[in-house]
């Protein structure tokens, strides 16, 4: 068993990816677990696009997809004949007639029923926006690579702190495609006074864009991340980000596995607790 944790954009997916390539490699097949049926789906197209060049084949199990008796048995089919390398899904892979032909590697995301711990999203987005309504920010957007999971808590944390809606924009998760996207959106982000970007990695990014275009950072533009990273720190201008203890999250998340295998315990959510770390991104209007 293998605990992977890390921040948000930290590549804990590319790992886990790196991790079924090898196996398929020594003859097995692998199963990636998702906890939605969005998620699944995403990280199929992902595989899929990432891994057809090197002859890696992957299905995609889902409720959708079995809705239909005779996908549902072509599925299990090509599952029990090793005819699909990688199969990614939701809890459908748990389903009694899914027989692997050779199963070699699973990787399950963490909200699933074996303990979740998540960091308070929404209280970190609060945080965000209470801190931008007070320097003054009326004009604010979020930028995140999709409108689900923490990524929404994060932004409707931002909108409870601000009192109203943000403006919300989604970007591309490939890096080429996200700055053509930014070339093409440049006027449109000129047009707010403060952006918070759901991850620092996100955040940083953008900064060196904004910084490529002459547009300054926190004069012309406020910028706010999210995960507390030692990149964000080190940055000049020092990144304002919410900060989470990856420490403790780590800790807390093997003390939880260790309590479920011992049977001390049941599955649970745990929420490690965030805080608003000021830098110097973002400047009072």
């Amino acid at each position: 068993r293998r605990l992977i944790q890390g921040d948000v954009g930290s590549g804990k997916t590319a790992v886990a990816m790196l991790a079924l390539v090898k196996t398929v490699e020594n003859g097995f097949q692998g199963a990636f677990m998702a906890p939605t049926e969005i998620l699944a789906t995403q990280h199929y197209e992902k595989f899929s696009r990432q891994l057809s060049n090197f002859g890696i084949r992957v299905g995609l199990l889902s409720s959708k997809v079995t809705s239909s008796l005779k996908n549902r048995r072509e599925i299990y089919r090509q599952i029990a004949e090793h005819e699909i390398d990688i199969v990614i899904g939701t809890h459908a892979l748990l389903q009694e007639g899914v027989q692997f032909a050779k199963l070699g590697l699973v990787v399950t995301d963490e909200q699933h029923r074996f303990g979740n711990i998540i960091i308070d999203d929404f209280d970190g987005g609060r945080q965000v926006g209470e801190y931008l309504k007070k320097m003054g920010h009326t004009r604010v957007i979020c930028l995140a690579d999709n409108d689900i999971c923490m990524d929404k808590r994060r932004y409707d944390g931002l909108c409870y702190g601000l009192g109203k809606k943000a403006d919300f924009m989604k970007i591309p998760i490939n890096s080429a495609e996200r700055e053509a996207f930014y070339e093409e959106h440049i006027e449109t982000l000129k047009g707010y006074t403060a952006v918070f970007v759901v991850s620092d990695f996100y955040a940083l990014e953008l900064m060196r864009l904004l910084q490529k275009k002459k547009i300054k950072v926190p004069e012309d533009i406020s910028v706010v991340g999210f995960d507390g990273s030692t990149q964000a720190f080190d940055a000049v201008p020092r990144l304002t980000t919410v900060k989470q203890d990856a420490l403790q999250r780590a800790e807390a998340a093997v003390q939880l596995l260790t309590d479920i295998i011992s049977g001390k315990k049941q599955a649970e959510t745990v929420v490690i607790p965030v805080l608003l770390c000021h830098g110097d991104s973002v400047q009072k209007r």
